[in-house]
């Protein structure tokens, strides 16, 4: 996987994961559309504007460890 696709997972991760502020909400999405922009920031680019590139793996890595997809989930399977 690229890093770019890799981030982008992140990102979506991130958007689903993130329950305060709620990235999917139009008064925050509005406030960080540029003045230039006729449309909304989408929930993704939301989180890829206001976090950086590093800050989006950490929120990917404590998302999926919580929802019990950590490296060791699949060593948590096959000893069961």
């Amino acid at each position: 996987m690229a890093a770019e696709e890799g981030l982008a997972q992140a990102d979506g991760v991130g958007v689903a994961g993130v329950v305060d502020p709620d990235l999917t909400s139009e008064a925050l999405r509005k406030k960080y559309t540029p003045d230039n922009r006729k449309t909304p920031l989408t929930p993704v680019e939301v989180v890829e504007k206001i976090l950086q590139p590093g800050e989006v793996v950490n929120l990917y890595s404590a998302i999926t460890e919580l929802s019990g997809f950590g490296d060791d989930a699949v060593a948590k399977i096959e000893k069961n």
